[in-house]
């Protein structure tokens, strides 16, 4: 596989980088397949940092055919991913759109929740559009040059900007397509927070550079967005932007230098996960419960990555019935629905799923109220 080079710097193009940290071996894809084990493929996760304004991203990238060759089914499953759509689909709703073209949502999920409230002509580009009984026009590409906005048409992205390879060209299409006093309303991670917090969800092969609230705000000016509004939704789940199209090109520069918040940051949430992982193996060693790992996801990666001993993991569990009995990728452990858990008097669950952890272990209790979680 020959990756994708990019030591040019998101924000200004400059190679002034130096390595940060490298994830030796880490598996490509971040969710589950029918495929057998031989056919999965590692690269080296290699993050590097700017010296002159602290972006953090990958060098290299992995194709967009093998990296989104199958879908893992993100934001469909669970209570905070369907207050998350409601309250986005809401806060959509204050721009009074006559037509939305929505990069990405290839589930359609945002696009349905909206539909209930108001009926409006909605196109999605995404090369997984998924079909749906929606009166909704799917385009199975990525967003390009040939795709065409007309001028009645506002733009909707919901956790797609962290996706993108080269934001400078993203964001720039959109402007040069969308008609002024339009707008461009979108929800991203928020990735600070999830770094904060220790959120293995936070960069990976998919979050290719650290997109916090000042790297949006500059790239949102530089191509003629005035931003309106900004919502959190959850401390540490997403953020809202609705961004008014007023005005061409402005040439600004990043007027921000982070290079040590972000290097101590990244660096601080690696250091964290090699000793929460020795602590973790010590206790798996302790134990004679029957171990589970929660998340048939990027979660579960990052955790074995460090070197958890995934020998003593008997299943990965996850709620998405899309996953059952299928193999975690990049591992040769299987998902299994939660449900398993009523055969067993005593378990024990490694769970670090971010925000969604207390969700998860409500739900899982549920099922079996003698769980020992770690």
């Amino acid at each position: 596989m020959k990756l994708i080079n990019r030591p040019e710097n998101c924000i200004d193009f400059n190679t002034k980088n130096e390595v940060l940290y490298n994830f030796e071996n880490f598996p490509v894809f971040m969710g589950t397949t029918k495929q057998t084990s031989r056919s999965d493929l590692f690269e080296t996760m290699e993050w590097i940092i700017n010296k002159n304004n602290g972006m953090i991203q990958l060098k290299k990238l992995i194709p967009l055919n093998i990296l989104y060759s199958s879908t893992h089914t993100p934001g469909t499953v669970g209570k905070i991913w369907c207050d998350h759509h409601n309250t986005f689909s809401n806060f959509l709703k204050k721009s009074n759109p006559k037509k939305i073209i929505e990069i990405g949502g290839g589930n359609g999920l945002l696009a349905k929740n909206f539909l209930k409230k108001k009926k409006i002509n909605w196109t999605i580009i995404d090369p997984a559009a998924q079909k749906n009984k929606l009166n909704i026009k799917l385009v199975k590409d990525f967003f390009c040059q040939k795709h065409k906005i007309d001028f009645l048409s506002d733009v909707v992205h919901s956790h797609t900007f962290e996706h993108i390879y080269y934001p400078h060209e993203f964001i720039s299409l959109i402007s040069k397509k969308i008609e002024k006093n339009r707008f461009m309303v979108f929800s991203v991670p928020n990735i600070k927070s999830m770094l904060k917090n220790k959120y293995t969800n936070a960069l990976n092969f998919e979050h290719t550079f650290y997109l916090n609230e000042q790297v949006i705000e500059f790239f949102l000016k530089y191509y003629g967005f005035e931003i309106k509004e900004k919502k959190y939704f959850l401390k540490d789940h997403s953020i809202f932007f609705r961004a008014k199209k007023v005005s061409k090109i402005l040439p600004i520069n990043f007027k921000y230098n982070q290079y040590d918040e972000n290097k101590n940051l990244f660096l601080s949430f690696v250091n964290f996960y090699k000793k929460e992982i020795k602590d973790l193996n010590l206790k798996i060693n302790k134990t004679k419960n029957e171990i589970f790992l929660f998340g048939g996801h990027i979660f579960s990666q990052f955790l074995i990555s460090f070197g958890l001993n995934s020998q003593r993991v008997s299943f990965i569990l996850d709620n998405d019935f899309n996953k059952k009995n299928k193999r975690m990728y990049g591992t040769n452990l299987i998902v299994k629905n939660p449900s398993i858990l009523k055969k067993y008097k005593k378990c024990t669950i490694i769970l670090r799923a971010g925000v969604y952890n207390t969700e998860i272990k409500k739900s899982l209790t549920k099922i079996n109220n003698q769980i020992t979680f770690l």
